[in-house]
């Protein structure tokens, strides 16, 4: 379940994404990817920036818990034209960053 807090209470309106589980991988079709952003910044009052950050952090952290870093291994990632903070975030968890 999404646990969004915003002003002190939780926002229960995303309630219908509540099948979603941060520790089992699941997926959204676009459709509903589109509709959680919609309701995330309408409702929720994110901004478009602050979820590209949310996105990178979790991406991030779920490549941390498969593959620590350590000297030897590679992760790579690959995304879209930039803008989705992954690297930045990859780079706080200690990984060395090249660009390709």
């Amino acid at each position: 379940m999404y646990r969004i807090q915003r002003g002190g209470g939780l926002l229960t309106h995303f309630r219908r994404y509540r099948n979603l589980s941060a520790m089992t991988l699941r997926t959204i079709n676009a459709k509903d990817a589109a509709s959680l952003d919609r309701d995330l910044m309408n409702e929720g009052g994110f901004s478009l920036d602050q979820l590209m950050e949310l996105a990178g952090l979790s991406v991030s952290q779920a490549v941390y818990r498969v593959h620590p870093p350590s000297k030897g291994r590679n992760v790579l990632v690959a995304c879209g034209p930039g803008n989705n903070g992954t690297e930045f975030e990859l780079d706080c968890f200690e990984y060395s960053i090249s660009r390709s």
